[in-house]
């Protein structure tokens, strides 16, 4: 344990929450996840986000929601055991790794955190917050093959369960269930992905959905509407890369529309409009194809300034893949939306 102490203190901090971030995170949930597989122990994952956060902002301005953020961060370390580790995961978002820590003892420790976090005040008691967390187990009964992929399902069952708890309306604790949610968010609502509870998210996705039905009602031509559909996810969403491949039966799967955010395509790419993808990330839109769900890999940034992360989003009506839409962003701005 006082090994696993000393290496955590040396994990690079964040800036302003003096917290680990979210490379490190990854990381670190990687060698607990093996840890916990070797060891037949349970692992525990929380993610912890203030409802509305976009609202301090606004009314504190970047120095005081940064304020805010460091405060948040004190609470918390104060609320785990040495054990326990706390990251900041990205925007407000804080995620806490709980090494084993069974369902039962989640549940008690993540609703401990939300009330201490909601009772106390912040910016010198000008400031309350309310707060949804979401959260997850790993434990022998679950065979998830790679340690890598096993990692990620569980930061995906983990989010799955924020996003509940803030379509239930904030101010709540939500643990990942198999009954309710093994199927994925698609239990909820349609549009439950869209909606966020923030405030700037919540506006910047619904300004996408106008665009995208804004697009496909406009013009009949797949060709058109694809291009069209790129340009404005990459004026919306800003990201390195995105791309629409088209499945059509018989034939190779090919980039339809492209977008870059550096305007040279790759070295041997025939026209603008087509991108090539190393094995890798072609395996990446296979899988997205083959299983119906939106997948994720990890990049390092390449002579093309490529985001440090890439998903691959299966386009579907009803049982149909209609087609992929692969983006590639800046790890930094984005959490999963495995």
């Amino acid at each position: 344990m006082a090994w696993e102490i000393h290496q955590q203190s040396l994990l690079p901090l964040d800036s302003v929450t003096h917290l680990p971030g979210r490379v490190e995170f990854q990381a670190f949930l990687n060698h607990e996840h093996g840890k916990s597989i070797r060891e037949n122990l349970a692992l525990g994952l929380l993610l912890i986000n203030p409802d509305d956060f976009g609202m301090v902002n606004h009314r504190l301005g970047k120095r005081g929601g940064d304020r805010v953020l460091r405060e948040i961060a004190s609470e918390l370390s104060a609320g785990l055991r040495q054990t326990d580790h706390v990251f900041r995961y990205g925007s407000a978002i804080f995620a806490v790794v709980i090494p084993g820590a069974t369902r039962l003892a989640i549940d008690r420790v993540a609703e401990k955190l939300r009330l201490s976090l909601e009772k106390a005040a912040y910016t010198a008691g000008a400031t309350r917050l309310s707060f949804s967390v979401g959260g997850a187990v790993h434990d022998a009964s679950d065979v998830w093959g790679d340690q890598t992929f096993g990692s990620l399902r569980l930061l995906r069952r983990t989010d799955q369960a924020l996003n509940a708890a803030k379509l239930s309306g904030g101010a709540c604790t939500v643990i990942w269930d198999p009954e309710t949610m093994e199927a994925g968010i698609g239990h909820l609502d349609r549009l439950s992905g869209i909606f966020t509870a923030d405030t700037e998210k919540d506006y910047r996705n619904m300004q996408l959905l106008w665009e995208t039905i804004t697009v496909i009602s406009s013009s009949a031509e797949t060709e058109i509407i694809a291009q069209e559909l790129v340009r404005r996810i990459a004026e919306t969403v800003k990201p390195q890369q995105v791309a629409l491949f088209l499945n059509e039966e018989g034939k190779p799967r090919q980039s339809l529309a492209v977008s870059r955010s550096v305007a040279v395509p790759e070295a041997g790419a025939p026209d603008e409009n087509t991108l090539l993808l190393s094995d890798e990330k072609q395996q990446l839109i296979d899988e997205a194809d083959a299983h119906r769900q939106i997948q994720v890999l990890h990049l390092s940034a390449d002579s093309l300034g490529e985001g440090d992360i890439a998903y691959a989003i299966p386009l579907l009506s009803r049982s149909d893949c209609l087609g992929i839409l692969y983006l590639a962003l800046p790890l930094i701005e984005w959490a999963p939306i495995i």
